[in-house]
């Protein structure tokens, strides 16, 4: 079995976003969200399971701002224990710049 902390080669991964904008200004343009998110890794093909994620949900902000770029500032919880992380926190802050390959 890989060591944990490598990483795997097969993933699963689930978004989805309900955006509400604040502010249309092409300056500033501002928005609030809700999101959910699911996903896993698994070490062999053989062991996928595309049901068998961590689900996590969420509120954030998004601020384009043209010098800058994306900015965002997220709230998550996980709804989903994880066996190998038993006193990890149940909620987490977010902060973001820029945009990532699924907010293309």
């Amino acid at each position: 079995m890989p060591d944990q902390n490598t990483g795997a080669p097969v993933i699963a991964k689930y978004g989805a976003e309900l955006r509400y904008p604040l502010s249309t200004n092409p300056s500033a343009t501002i928005y609030m969200l809700a999101f959910m998110d699911a996903g896993k890794t698994w070490a062999d093909a053989r062991e996928f399971n595309p049901f068998e994620v961590y689900r996590s949900a969420g509120v954030g902000m998004r601020i384009f701002l043209p010098m800058f770029g994306l900015l965002g500032l997220d709230y998550g919880w996980r709804l989903d224990d994880i066996p190998t992380q038993p006193n990890m926190s149940r909620g987490q802050f977010h902060f973001s710049i820029g945009m990532n390959t699924g907010d293309l």
